[in-house]
């Protein structure tokens, strides 16, 4: 029992430091990437400060990315609360 509660607390440490990383990002009007094992490889979501949430796909050859989709609001909100971001 001792290491599931433990195993808790790490999980618990993570998600609130990726919360404050989210937070200092949008502070300072930076987007904040999620990467999700749902997608492929090469492609993750960014979230904006204003809500805004698209899919991207690194570009390794110039290292920069390239926008394939956006996310509708209603879609944004459910991978919020899938990554505990809400």
């Amino acid at each position: 029992m001792a290491e599931l509660k433990s195993i808790e607390t790490i999980q618990k440490a993570g998600t609130a430091a990726v919360k404050r990383l989210r937070k200092q990002k949008f502070a300072r009007g930076l987007p904040f990437m999620i990467n999700s094992g749902k997608l492929p490889q090469d492609q993750s979501y960014l979230e904006y400060p204003d809500g805004k949430m698209v899919i991207i796909q690194l570009s390794h050859a110039n290292n920069n990315f390239i926008i394939i989709a956006e996310i509708p609001d209603e879609i944004s909100i459910t991978i919020r609360h899938q990554f505990h971001l809400d």
